[in-house]
C-alpha cells in the first residue's frame, strides 16, 4: 500500500514567514497506519533573524508549562553541545548532541528533501490545516531550495476531520503534546483511521445526479424496473414530468421533447438529446423531455 507523510511545525508565530521552531514529520502505511520512518529537526532562532515572532504566540508557549518552556529556552545549537561534551565522549553522546541540538534553518531543509526524496513515490503531505505548507514552502524559500513537495500532493488533515466528525482519534501511549514529532504521529494515525472510514469512490456506472450515491442507486433501481415492466407492455410511451433520470445510464431508449421531436436508440447518460430530465430550467424548454420508452432500435457496428 501506498504511503501517506504527516508533518507538524512548531513556530513562533501564525505568519507564513514565522520563526521556526522544529519540524517533525512520519511516513505510514495508508491504510494500515504501520510507521515507516520519521524526521524531527529543532531551527535555530540565530539563522531566522529575519522571520516573524508574534509575542501573543510567545506568552502562548510559556502558559504551556515546563516542557512547553524548554521549547524556546534548552534547545541549544550544534556548537554549544558539541562544545559541552567531554573529551572522549561516545559516539553515542555525539549522535544524542546532533538529534537534540537546533540546526540552521537550511540545514534542516536540506535535511528534509533528502529525507522527503528517499520516501517511494513522492507520498501526500498531511498537515493541520494550509498554514504547514506556507511555513514548510517559506523554510525552503529561505533556504534557496525549491519545495520537494508538489502542490498536487498537498493535503489537508483539518479538512478531512470536518468530513467524519464521528471518527475520533485514539489516544497514544506517550505522546507529548507540542512536540513536532509527537504531533505529527497523533496525525498521522487519525488521518489513516478517517482515510480508511471515507466511504468509496463511486464508479462509472452509479449515477451521475446530485442525490447521495446510495440513495440515488435505491431510485435508480426502483424506476429501471418500473419503466422496463410498463415499456414492455405494447411498448407505449411513458410520459415524464422531470426529475432523477428513471433509466440506468447505458440503457438504449428512444425519447420525446417538450417540442414534439422525437429521436431513437439513444444512450441514457451520454447521448445529448436525452439529457435534459430535470427540467429546471425555470421556464418550459424545448429540450425537456417529456416521455420516453425502451427503445427496439438495433444498432450495428460499422
Amino acid at each position: 500500500m501506498p504511503l501517506i507523510l504527516s508533518l507538524d511545525f512548531e513556530t513562533l508565530s501564525l505568519q507564513p514567514n514565522a520563526v521556526l521552531l522544529s519540524l517533525g514529520a512520519v511516513a505510514v502505511d495508508r491504510a494500515t497506519g504501520e510507521i515507516h520512518s520519521e524526521f524531527h529537526a529543532h531551527l535555530d532562532h540565530a539563522s531566522q533573524k529575519h522571520r516573524h515572532v508574534d509575542i501573543g504566540t510567545v506568552y502562548w508557549w510559556l502558559a504551556q508549562g515546563d516542557a512547553a518552556r524548554a521549547k524556546l529556552t534548552a534547545v541549544k545549537p550544534l556548537e554549544a553541545l558539541l562544545d559541552a561534551l567531554p573529551e572522549g565522549a561516545s559516539d553515542d553522546d555525539i549522535s544524542a548532541a546532533y538529534v537534540n541540538a537546533a540546526h540552521p534553518l537550511p540545514h534542516v531543509a536540506q535535511a528534509f528533501m533528502a529525507f522527503y526524496n528517499s520516501l517511494p513515490d513522492q507520498p501526500e503531505v498531511w498537515t493541520n490545516g494550509a498554514v504547514d505548507h506556507a511555513w514548510l514552502d517559506s523554510m525552503f524559500a529561505d533556504a534557496g531550495l525549491k519545495n520537494p513537495v508538489p502542490y498536487w500532493k498537498q493535503r489537508d488533515y483539518r479538512t478531512l476531520k470536518a468530513l467524519l466528525p464521528h471518527v475520533k482519534a485514539d489516544e497514544l501511549d506517550g505522546f507529548v503534546a507540542h512536540d513536532a514529532l509527537w504531533d505529527a504521529k497523533w496525525q498521522a494515525a487519525h488521518a489513516v483511521k478517517l482515510l480508511v472510514a471515507l466511504p468509496a469512490k463511486p464508479t462509472e456506472h452509479q449515477p451521475d445526479d446530485t442525490l447521495p450515491d446510495q440513495l440515488a442507486a435505491h431510485v435508480e433501481g426502483q424506476a429501471c424496473e418500473q419503466a422496463a415492466a410498463k415499456a414492455l407492455v405494447g411498448n407505449d410511451w411513458i410520459e415524464w414530468s422531470g426529475g432523477t433520470r428513471p433509466v440506468a445510464r447505458g440503457t438504449r431508449i428512444d425519447v420525446r421533447h417538450r417540442d414534439g421531436d422525437e429521436y431513437a436508440g439513444l444512450v441514457a447518460g451520454e447521448s445529448r438529446e436525452c439529457s435534459d430530465w430535470s427540467h429546471t430550467h425555470g421556464v418550459a424548454h424545448p429540450g425537456d423531455i417529456v416521455a420516453y420508452r425502451l427503445s427496439d432500435v438495433e444498432v450495428t457496428n460499422g
